[in-house]
């Protein structure tokens, strides 16, 4: 029986991979349960990611097509105003939910409006061959102690791993003039709104942030850097120590002669 408001909401981007998305897709269909809603943005038009879709989503999914969005950013922001549901989470098309990790989320939440929840998550490195994808290793990681001011210097969430309220996100979007780490953008933009961030309990498998082992890092572009350098400058700290951190990273990153107090 189809619901006429889902409880969550799962805005799922997709650029071009038909065989990732797939797997993305059924990771999130695994709950049989119909309380929930997908959805799926897509910023391109080939054919093969429109039969995936048509083949996975169900009548109660919002399947968007909108060509020229401005990647992953653009993406999200568009499915954050369609969402119905008074939660979202967000998947990428290389990533997969573990069976449990919806359902987790709903036993344990308390329901509270103006907390976002996050979960550890497990790294996956696979070989993206032209034929299928295979399995190489796989690490979990264990964020449950790192306190959330840590935001401020580096991410340690995976937007992945993350469940927002609805009604807190109405204020916010994705910086689509950031090339790489928008999402840590838009993590601290919450962060520095008051937000409230609590770690809560999942299984090993709740998230899967998969990586192709023939690229060392998912952001390995050199704008990288200088997106961190924007970020540190759109959201400047007053702690001593926080800006000696960020001026430490931004070293490491190969980026000289940046004053700290200007981060």
């Amino acid at each position: 029986m189809e619901i006429l408001k889902p409880k969550l909401s799962v805005i799922l981007t997709t650029h071009r991979r038909p065989d990732l998305l797939d797997r993305a897709l059924k990771s999130i269909l695994k709950r049989s349960k119909n309380d929930f809603e997908i959805v799926l943005c897509c910023d391109g038009g080939d054919k093969a990611t429109f039969d995936v879709a048509c083949n996975n989503l169900r009548d109660n999914d919002i399947f968007l097509r909108v060509p020229y969005m401005k990647g992953p950013a653009d993406s999200r922001n568009i499915g954050i105003k369609t969402a119905r549901a008074k939660w979202i989470c967000f998947l990428d098309d290389d990533d997969s939910f573990g069976e449990q990790h919806i359902q987790n989320f709903i036993d344990i939440v308390d329901k509270n409006q103006e907390t976002v929840y996050y979960v550890n998550y497990q790294k996956q490195l696979e070989t993206r061959g032209c034929k299928e994808i295979e399995y190489i290793d796989s690490t979990n990681v264990d964020i449950s102690n790192i306190h959330v001011g840590s935001l401020l210097i580096k991410n340690f969430i995976p937007i992945n791993a993350m469940f927002f309220p609805a009604n807190i996100l109405k204020d916010h979007s994705f910086d689509c003039r950031l090339q790489s780490h928008e999402d840590w953008d838009f993590i601290i933009s919450l962060l520095e709104a008051g937000a409230k961030f609590q770690w809560i309990q999942s299984p090993e498998d709740s998230v899967k942030v998969h990586f192709d082992s023939s690229v060392t890092t998912r952001n390995k572009a050199n704008f990288v850097h200088l997106d961190y350098l924007s970020i540190y400058r759109k959201w400047p700290s007053s702690d001593q120590e926080i800006q000696n951190q960020r001026a430490r990273k931004i070293s490491k990153l190969g980026i000289v002669s940046v004053p700290s107090k200007s981060l």
